[in-house]
Parts: C-alpha cells; structure tokens; sequence
C-alpha cells in the first residue's frame, strides 16, 4: 500500500511540472494559440486554411509546435488565421487571406507563420473576424488596421479592404486596441486618464455610442476617462474602469452582458455593484468571462456546448463563479463557443466544444469543466540543440509532418525512420526537411540522417 500510494505522488508532481510551462494563450473562432515560457509557440484546433501554421490544413488536437523559433512574445486569433509579433518587434501572419487579412500585400492563404513588412516597432496586435488591428512604437503608440473592411472597421473612412497596414489617424497616444466581429474598441491616452472610442459595425449598439449607426472613423463615446480595460467579442464588449467597476454593452440575446435582462444596450451598463473586478476580460461569440481580484473566475452567457465551464449547458444570465479556485492567472480568452485560461502557476485550462479539437487536450470530445493541458513531455527544441548540434526535429510529439533542421549547413543524402524493434519503416534518399508521418502507428521512432556518410540518430514520438 506504501507503494500504491508513492507512486501516485510521483505521477501528480510530474503531472504538476508539464502543466506549468505556458506564458500566454489566444483562441481564435475554433483554434487557439499559445506560447511557453521558453519562447516557443504552440498551436491546435481547426486548420483548414492553415492556421495553425504548420505547414498543413490537417486539424489538430493536441498542441503542436510551430518551427523552432523562441522569440515569440504576442499572439492572437481571428477567424481562421493568426497573427503574432515576436520579440524583436517583428510582424507575423498566417492562414485564411481572402480580404487581405494577413497584410502581405496579397490575398494568397500561407500555411507557416510569414513575416510582414521589415518593421521591428510592432507593440500590440488584436485580429478581428477578418481583419487586424494593431499597436506601434513603445511609448508613443500610432495605431493600424488592414484586412476587411465592409462596415469601416478598419477606421480609415472608407469601406475598402486592404490588403497593407494603413495608420488610423495621426494620434501617438493609443494605450490599447480590442478587435470583435466587425467593429473595434480602443483606448486613448488624454489629460486625466484614458477615453473610449470605436468604429465598425454597430447594428447591435456594440459602439456604444447611443445609436445603431456604423462609424468608419473612430469616434468618443461619452466623456469618461477612467476605462482601463476592453475587450470586444462578436457584437458586445466588456470593460473595466478604474474603480474597478464592470460593464458591458452590445448584443445580448444569451445574456452574455450579465445584466439578467435579453435586451441589447447601445451605452455601457455597470453589471453589478461589485468594486473588485481585476481586469482580465474575455468576450466570446456569446458567452462572457472576467477574473476577480481575488483570483477567482466569472462566467455568464450561453452555455450550450460548456462554455461557460460550470459543468452545465444552461445559460446564466449574471455572473457566475467557476468552481472554487483562486489562482486564475492574467490570460483568459473566449473562443466562439470555448475557452481557455492560465493559472498562476503557468498551467493552462480548456472547456467547451471540441469538434475541431479546440480543447488540445487529445480528443475531439467537448467538456463543460475546466481541464488541464499538460506540456509536452519530451525534449523542447532549445533542449535538443544544447545536446546536438548537429540537427533538430520538430514538432516532437508530432502527428503529420516532422521538420528536420541541420546545423551543420550541410545536405542530409538520407533519412530513415526506425522503430523500437530496429525495423526500417521509412527510407528517402532526397535531401527535404519536411517528411509526411500520417501513415505511421503511433509510438516512438528514431530518425537517422547521413550527412558526408556519418549517420546522426534522434528520437520523436509520434502522436
């Protein structure tokens, strides 16, 4: 029974040290981004037009890693593309392009993360349904926006998409900016604080403005200066201010306001009289999420696939805690009907649909309570070039393609896969960096390359 009981202890720390290695997440409208500590990024979800920058369309349910790079810094997700900013300021975009999304001056989908312009100044980014917006510069921040453009979303007075960042006005004094479906909120520094304005489509009062006319420029509402936080799901938003009060404002046909009322609001309303709202918002397709300052978790709105992880497929008109923890961390987003969520300790959590494998956690079965999804446990890729310097594989755990990387600026003439039992499973003689695994069982594998006839082995497993 000591035994028994060792060993299960033994499992719960491992358990508790793959957990802990995450930085910050993003979810898009059915797949997430995120980034570990050590730099690295990790996509999962669907991938039909190469979102998850892996160089596939092929969906994934566990995360993957994205190349090899460990600069990343900021992420973010719209529908069916990604955009993120790495930590020299460089821009990078990937996955659908139709209304030039992706700002590389075309409207040609790319499957692997692709850079933007040789900018290195980009702060902050938010992508909308089909369009960005984003921060530059590190204290006088100027504001851009490109991608679709039908309602004025983009705040350039006009109703063209673009296919290239274009400045919004000529203000340096920009603190943040939230992208929803097809309109945008964005805060401004001025004398006393910081003022809210939008732009883009408002036919559910989502400006909030007082009205249900779109705007193409960005425009006040109201005169308030204490908004410290924003953000902006499909046709509502979430705000806090600097008393730490909640609103919201826009569509409210699930309750996702939390105002205990189905009635759209064209102004902020206050939702509840509570004075500890800590800031950590997140703005779903319908369903609603903020923390506590006591680290606790909120959530309101539609339920019908788990969203609001609480267990039940029941929609909750206000507020209501998930479960009883108190070490929810700073990164909580709302996919359309899932969501995501780190704890203080660097874990990070999943609930909600799952079709598309939007949880990560392996499966493509939705669950309504928070679940874990545990880090790869094998060796990272700044891992295996301190113990190799002759060549990297990634992603490792891998499921469809696994990358191969030489560090010894030489051709690779052959590449075997072998398994466990010394049997040759997969041989080329051409020299790639890239070789489909779709076919093979999983399990683990060696991979020997040649290079000026001296054989280089290294293990992947594969998922």
């Amino acid at each position: 029974m000591k035994t028994n009981i060792k060993v299960v202890f033994i499992l719960f720390i491992a358990f508790q040290t793959h957990a802990q290695c995450w930085k910050n997440t993003a979810s898009g409208s059915s797949h997430s981004l995120a980034i570990k500590t050590d730099g690295t990024l990790w996509t999962w979800g669907f991938n039909g037009t190469g979102q998850l920058g892996d160089g596939t369309t092929i969906s994934k349910n566990t995360p993957t890693q994205i190349g090899s790079d460990t600069n990343w810094k900021v992420i973010s997700a719209g529908v069916d593309f990604s955009v993120a900013i790495k930590t020299n300021g460089t821009l990078w975009t990937w996955g659908n392009n139709l209304n030039g999304q992706l700002g590389d001056n075309t409207f040609t989908a790319k499957n692997i993360p692709t850079q933007v312009g040789t900018e290195t100044n980009w702060n902050s980014i938010d992508a909308g349904y089909y369009f960005c917006v984003a921060l530059k510069g590190s204290f006088s921040k100027s504001l851009w926006s490109w991608g679709h453009n039908q309602f004025g979303q983009l705040g350039n007075g006009n109703l063209v998409d673009s296919a290239t960042p274009s400045q919004i006005g000529t203000s340096l004094n920009w603190k943040s900016v939230s992208a929803g479906a097809y309109h945008v909120l964005a805060l401004e520094f001025v004398t006393g604080g910081s003022r809210l304005l939008a732009w883009g489509y408002n036919g559910f009062g989502q400006l909030g403005d007082a009205t249900f006319l779109d705007k193409s420029i960005p425009t006040q509402i109201g005169l308030d200066v204490t908004w410290q936080t924003l953000d902006s799901g499909h046709f509502h938003n979430l705000g806090k201010k600097t008393t730490a009060t909640l609103w919201a404002w826009g569509w409210n046909l699930y309750r996702q306001l939390g105002d205990n009322t189905n009635a759209n609001a064209n102004v902020p309303i206050q939702i509840t009289t509570d004075t500890d709202w800590q800031g950590v918002l997140a703005a779903g397709y319908n369903h609603s999420m903020v923390k506590k300052a006591n680290g606790t978790l909120w959530s309101w709105g539609n339920s019908s696939n788990g969203q609001l992880g609480n267990g039940s497929t029941t929609t909750i008109a206000v507020p209501q805690q998930i479960g009883t923890a108190t070490n929810w961390g700073n990164f909580t987003t709302a996919g359309d009907r899932f969501s995501t969520a780190m704890n203080q300790d660097g874990s990070l959590l999943t609930w909600g649909i799952n079709a598309n494998g939007e949880m990560g956690n392996g499966n493509n079965t939705g669950n309504g309570i928070p679940i874990v999804i545990t880090c790869p446990t094998t060796l990272d890729i700044q891992k295996q070039i301190a113990e190799n310097n002759t060549f990297i594989i990634y992603p490792n755990p891998a499921t469809d393609i696994l990358n191969i990387k030489t560090l010894l600026n030489k051709t690779v003439s052959n590449i075997k896969i072998i398994d466990l039992l010394g049997k040759n499973i997969l041989e080329t003689n051409i020299g790639t960096n890239a070789i489909n695994i779709q076919k093979l069982s999983q399990g683990i594998y060696t991979v020997t390359i040649t290079i000026d006839d001296i054989n280089y082995q290294q293990k992947f497993i594969k998922n």
